[in-house]
């Protein structure tokens, strides 16, 4: 039998989220008559409290188990069974897991042949191919085109890869080339969203729209530098993006970022690689980021109250939204947290979900549903058609797309800006 040390995280994860529910973080409207709690509001803390603790177990499991632990989602739409996959002992160790979880039996044990560290190093693979492909330095039989997406489907143990045409040609040179643990499948491959909350000067914060030379984008998060220096992140690709390449560089580092018809200040740091897509801008004159989320028309200032981590958030289970200058909010669950969008090159471990955006809307921030205080991310871009004015037609759906904000905020030197207890 395996040897095991009692990780903390899951505890202490319960005992701060039950200290902010008693303190009314992430709460919002009047109490119930009387003073005395709804059956709406308990339902809304049970199921706060089980999103944590859902998102502990994962953040647990991948920190005792890094090597054989082989993925982790949830069913019926964030509703049934949450399945733990391990390469060996995954009874063992999901009982282990199991004994402080608030519901030990919606934890099933999954034991597959692949860990995800070797399903991300098949993608990193992928992800190297294609841009070698891009630049013209790499021919694959039946692949003439660079502009496929891929993610990691934990249910399944494999591989995804989406592309535009995929005949047995394609779709035997993916398998031959990438081994067995690969599944192409046709459909539409996306882009970013680059294309129109307008004027909220001149306090900045995440949602608002930021003008370019070349078109518009939406804002994300209030951050620091280590100086000291407030800065407001937004998409990498707006600035540098090419239909038929991606991010392009040079970087438009020192371009000016316009709103409400003022330039507010340039881009100090731009980075489209790997897991992010994101730049920063330095606000000068009288404009200044605050850690604020433009929700709505009827909530324009939400305070961000905390960090989200990659590790804890979970397919099938974590819901996130996000607020943007074209399509205002819309919210969704998880579909990959692996995903490898073709304009990024050497994209991995995108979060995708099927929150509905579009053009203009990249560059938005992305916040966790159930808690909007917390930031999880910088929208990149997802599947767009054509018709820009019908929002059923135009939406992105399961395809959204974006870097985490732990990536962007390690890749661009800075720290999230978050609101104090009561401000």
């Amino acid at each position: 039998m395996e040897k095991v040390r009692r990780h903390p995280a899951l505890a202490f994860a319960l005992v701060l989220l039950l200290a902010a529910l008693s303190l009314g973080v992430g709460f919002s409207g009047p109490p119930a008559a009387g003073g005395a709690s709804s059956g709406n509001d308990l339902a809304a803390v049970e199921e706060r409290e089980l999103a944590a603790a859902i998102s502990a177990v994962e953040i647990e499991a991948r920190e005792r188990w890094s090597d054989g632990f082989a993925g982790m989602w949830r069913t019926a739409e964030g509703q049934g069974p949450i399945h733990v996959a391990f390469t060996a002992q995954a009874a063992a160790r999901v009982a282990d897991l199991a004994a402080d979880f608030p519901r030990p039996d919606l934890l099933q044990a999954v034991t597959f042949e692949r860990s995800l560290a070797q399903l991300e190093a098949i993608q990193a693979e992928i992800a190297v191919d294609r841009e070698q492909v891009r630049r013209g330095a790499l021919d694959l039989e039946g692949i003439a085109d660079h502009r496929y997406n891929t993610d990691i489907d934990q249910a399944r143990n494999v591989v995804e890869v989406q592309i535009k045409n995929a005949d047995q040609r394609t779709r035997d040179t993916f398998e031959d080339r990438y081994r067995e643990a690969i599944i192409v499948k046709e459909g539409p491959v996306g882009a970013p969203g680059q294309c129109s909350r307008t004027d909220c000067r001149y306090t900045l914060r995440s949602g608002l729209r930021t003008d370019l030379n070349s078109g518009w984008c939406s804002t994300a998060f209030a951050v620091r530098t280590g100086s000291g220096v407030r800065q407001l992140l937004s998409a990498s690709h707006c600035g540098n993006y090419n239909q038929n390449q991606g991010c392009v560089t040079p970087y438009d580092i020192g371009d000016d970022r316009d709103h409400g018809g003022e330039t507010y200040g340039p881009v100090t740091d731009d980075v489209c690689t790997g897991r992010v897509d994101a730049e920063r801008h330095r606000p000068t004159g009288d404009f200044v980021a605050q850690p604020w989320i433009y929700v709505n028309d009827a909530n324009q200032e939400a305070r961000v109250r905390s960090q989200g981590s990659w590790s804890g958030t979970v397919v099938g289970s974590t819901r996130l939204c996000k607020s943007g200058a074209r399509t205002d909010r819309d919210c969704g669950l998880v579909r990959g947290k692996h995903h490898s969008p073709w304009w990024v090159p050497n994209a991995n471990r995108f979060i995708r979900a099927s929150y509905r955006a579009n053009s203009g809307d990249s560059g938005s921030g992305v916040y966790d549903q159930l808690n909007w205080a917390r930031a999880e991310g910088v929208y990149s871009g997802g599947f767009v058609n054509v018709d820009c004015d019908d929002w059923d037609k135009s939406a992105s759906g399961d395809w959204s797309t974006g870097g985490h904000i732990q990536y962007a905020l390690n890749r661009l030197n800075v720290s999230l800006i978050t609101a104090p207890p009561g401000g």
